[in-house]
């Protein structure tokens, strides 16, 4: 099987066709000219996209849009099964929570600076 590439900013523009066909527990994928059975991917590698930009006039339409995009790309993502992953999307979206880090450091000993995170700045600066 050949490489399939998919990327979200090209699916969204619409130049790249995206599609999964289930049929019981059997997942199709389709990109552009290509289909293949989930169970068939030998590897999968995932390049963390940078923000998606979408053009809509009213902001929390195209904010509202853009978490669609990503739920529906993370449901593709959870179909591929676990071992083909050369680098998880749900492991990188657990690694990116600087909070989370920040605690597992301080965990396991490492010197961790005081943070606040909020809206109020008095208590930022503090």
């Amino acid at each position: 099987m050949c490489p399939v590439v998919v990327e979200a900013d090209r699916v969204i523009a619409n130049s790249q066709r995206l599609s999964v066909n289930m049929t019981g527990t059997e997942a199709t994928i389709h990109v552009d000219d290509y289909q293949f059975d989930v169970q068939d991917v030998g590897s999968a590698w995932y390049r963390k996209p940078h923000i998606l930009q979408v053009e809509r006039s009213d902001r929390s339409q195209a904010l509202t849009f853009v978490q669609e995009v990503v739920t529906l790309q993370d449901a593709v993502w959870e179909l591929v099964p676990p071992d083909r992953w050369m680098n998880s999307p749900a492991a990188i979206k657990l690694a990116s929570s600087k909070l989370k880090q920040l605690t597992l450091a301080s965990s396991l000993g490492f010197i961790t600076p005081h943070t606040v995170v909020g809206n109020r700045w008095t208590l930022c600066k503090s």
